[in-house]
């Protein structure tokens, strides 16, 4: 077909009927010389068309150069993969080491455990040292690396105070022993006086004279304050005694109890202004409405567990009923817990706390010794809307101890970075 066509080409362009004569007038043969023209035409075209299919194969064809280039980073490859191969045929064999080691230890182990039980029943049982921990304070360092015997001597001595003779007869029969419904009341009392009389005593020296005015007995109120570090120490998991002894003995900041009364306070004057006839009942649809007001920046999540919390407090669902007594959720026990609202309530207070504390602690990362100034800086970096006033009862508490150092100037007090944030951790720090 593609001759066809090329015979149509040169029929068309050199097809001249003058050529067609036998001879001209010189007595040239022209029927040879037409169809050697025609030979070379073919020829010409046969010629060219491959030259274009040369050229349009030649676009495809890499070269020699990049070829060798490819191929050297081809084989470096290889050699990479054989050397990685090879490494990881010995970390094979390594972890086939080690977990045959470690069903060898595992299957000592248990070995060992089986003997243990085996004699455990048969020796002499040993007693149980960790009970004495609720009732001897520091149990733990006063335990350590002793024998039994000497365990028994930690015990009497901590009874008896170091002196035995005559304890039976002088001490114990005439001890107090405070209970902790007791405590709490006592610890309860002392707040509400603190909070009427707004003294300006440190708070140890307050203790101290409101239980001289308390009782008529003197005897009887230094017993007390004798017995308060024992009975705050038996009963710690309680909150409010343990705050009440920390604040005390000077490990907390007060205002952490009073900016909590104050923050319990403020919700219940919410509630009363949404309450509604009867007094001291708001609705349950308003409850989350007035939550919302309360701590805007709060999640749904968090709203929802105050919710059913204020549930328990109320033993009512809020389907059951349009509204409730929100006085339920303030109330306390007789041993003065607060309920399940209020709980969560501090519960969520300390999460935002924490999390203030956190922001502080990674902007002062990376300073060993952190100075006044630093501190100050970075609070107000953190919480811009603070006050000076606040500001400085911060720095108040988190330097106010005995081993600081000084910065090189010898003007600004610098703390450790560690102690900085276990200062602020017990200090009364929110966003303002």
């Amino acid at each position: 077909m593609q001759n066809i066509h090329e015979e149509n080409l040169l029929a068309k362009y050199i097809y001249n009927d003058d050529l067609y004569s036998e001879t001209d007038e010189h007595g040239i043969d022209i029927i040879t010389l037409r169809y050697t023209l025609f030979q070379c035409r073919k020829q010409l075209l046969v010629a060219i068309q491959s030259l274009f299919d040369t050229e349009f194969a030649y676009g495809k064809v890499q070269l020699r150069e990049d070829f060798d280039k490819l191929k050297s980073q081809c084989d470096a490859l290889k050699n990479d993969y054989d050397l990685l191969k090879a490494d990881f045929d010995d970390l094979i064999d390594h972890c086939k080491i080690l977990v045959r080691q470690t069903n060898e230890i595992l299957a000592e182990r248990n070995t060992y455990y089986s003997e243990w039980e085996y004699a455990k029943s048969l020796l002499t049982p040993r007693p149980d040292w960790d009970k004495c921990v609720p009732l001897v304070i520091n149990w733990s360092k006063l335990s350590t690396g002793k024998t039994s015997d000497e365990l028994v001597d930690v015990i009497i001595n901590e009874i008896t105070h170091g002196n035995t003779d005559g304890y039976l007869d002088k001490n114990f029969q005439g001890r107090l022993n405070m209970r902790r419904r007791i405590t709490g009341l006592l610890i309860k009392e002392i707040w509400e006086h603190r909070f009427e009389s707004k003294s300006n005593l440190k708070f140890t020296d307050y203790v101290t004279t409101y239980l001289s005015k308390r009782f008529d007995n003197q005897d009887r109120a230094m017993e007390i304050s004798t017995n308060l570090p024992d009975t705050c120490s038996r009963y710690r998991n309680n909150y409010e005694i343990n705050l009440f002894w920390k604040i005390l003995t000077g490990q907390m900041e007060e205002n952490i109890y009073h900016h909590e009364m104050k923050e319990f306070a403020r919700i219940f004057q919410s509630f009363v202004k949404m309450s509604s006839k009867p007094l001291w009942t708001i609705l349950w649809s308003s409850l989350s409405n007035v939550l919302r007001e309360l701590y805007p920046e709060w999640s749904t999540e968090r709203i929802s567990s105050l919710i059913q919390a204020a549930q328990l407090d109320t033993h009512q669902a809020s389907k059951d009923e349009n509204d409730f007594q929100f006085m339920f959720l303030f109330m306390e026990d007789d041993e003065g817990h607060i309920g399940n609202f209020l709980s969560t309530i501090r519960q969520f207070s300390y999460l935002d706390k924490m999390a203030y504390v956190d922001k502080i602690k990674d902007l002062l990362i990376g300073h060993p010794l952190v100075s006044m100034n630093q501190f100050k800086q970075v609070v107000q970096m953190v919480d811009p809307h603070i006050s000076k006033e606040e500001l400085q009862r911060y720095v108040s508490w988190v330097f106010n101890s005995k081993k600081m150092v000084f910065d090189d100037n010898k003007e600004i007090k610098s703390r450790d970075f560690e102690e900085i944030l276990l200062r602020l951790e017990c200090c009364s720090c929110f966003m303002h």
